[in-house]
Order: C-alpha cells, then sequence, then structure tokens
C-alpha cells in the first residue's frame, strides 16, 4: 500500500489507537520492555535499561513511544522515572484485539496438513494450544 493509499484510509480514533499500539509492539525492543513491566511490576529507568543492551537514551525513546499510546504509564521518582504497564491502557488494547477478532482463540488450534508432519517447528511460548498431528 502506498503512503496516498495510508493516508487516504480514514480511522475512528479507536482504530487510529490501536494501529499506534500495534506498531508501539512491534518494535521488539518495545515488546521487550513491555515483558520487563509485567515482569517487575513498575521499574525505574535505569532498572530498565539494565535488562536490554541499549543506551539510557534509547530506552527512553521507545518508553516514551509507548506512554504516548497509553500502553505504559510514568511518575517521578526523585530524579529518575518509574514506569509501569498502564492496566487501563493494556486492557483496552485487549479488548480491542477480541472484538476485531472475536472467539479467535475458543477453538483447538489447527494446524495445516502441510505442516502435520513438521514436530520440530517451535510454538510460540504465549501459544496456549498444543500442536496437533491428526
Amino acid at each position: 500500500m502506498s503512503g496516498q493509499q495510508q493516508r487516504d484510509i480514514l480511522l475512528s480514533p479507536d482504530e487510529a489507537r490501536l494501529v499506534a499500539m500495534l506498531r508501539a509492539l512491534g518494535n521488539p525492543v518495545r515488546l521487550q520492555i513491555m515483558g520487563i513491566l509485567a515482569q517487575c511490576g513498575s521499574c525505574l529507568n535505569h532498572e530498565v535499561v539494565s535488562c536490554t543492551s541499549l543506551a539510557q537514551a534509547t530506552v527512553s525513546q521507545h518508553l516514551k513511544v509507548l506512554r504516548e499510546t497509553g500502553l505504559v504509564c510514568a511518575e517521578p521518582e526523585g530524579t529518575a522515572t518509574r514506569h509501569r504497564l498502564n492496566a487501563d491502557g493494556v486492557r483496552w488494547f485487549k479488548e480491542q484485539i477480541e472484538a476485531w477478532l472475536p472467539g479467535c482463540c475458543d477453538r483447538p488450534a489447527t494446524v495445516p496438513i502441510h505442516l502435520r508432519s513438521v514436530e520440530s517447528l517451535p510454538i510460540p511460548p504465549a501459544c496456549s494450544h498444543s500442536r496437533r498431528t491428526s
């Protein structure tokens, strides 16, 4: 899709917010930061930086993107900033995905016929469905 075609698509405010969140989470570093915050509950800037191999300024920029989407919130703590997942933002995101793909995880997972004999393919850790071979 060309840049002009993308500009011609009219999105509702909720659709635009969902697109921004999906774009933010499409970056591997930001996805990693979300996981870090989910594990620790809340972290100071330097604690998030220590979990990555990136410079503090780079991590701060990624945190800014996550804050702008509403997935992360922050509050000052002394000279640092404490970040945590924004429960309302994450809940909204989950609800939008469910509304967009209703019942997608209610059915048992199926494996395409051409993959049924390939047992060595990894199943993503977040996938709660086991591979079916029949």
